[in-house]
């Protein structure tokens, strides 16, 4: 696993392409600088939340979860 940088426009929105590559996995931890703390933090997120974090400018990196068969 590696991390991957996520790209953005001239307006620090996520591309369409990049969003397009994230939402292929079902997890994903993000990396984003939080101010208030500041520090570095990483949220996990589910399919389901990633349409949430478009708006997000602060988020720069992205590790997807590998998909684990029982």
């Amino acid at each position: 696993m590696q991390w991957k940088e996520i790209k953005k426009d001239k307006y620090g929105f996520i591309t369409e392409e990049c969003f397009s590559e994230m939402f292929r996995h079902e997890l994903i931890v993000v990396r984003r600088y939080s101010k208030i703390l500041s520090r570095i933090v990483y949220d996990i997120l589910e399919e389901r939340d990633m349409e949430e974090m478009m708006i997000f400018e602060n988020y720069d990196h992205y590790l997807p979860i590998p998909k684990v068969e029982l």
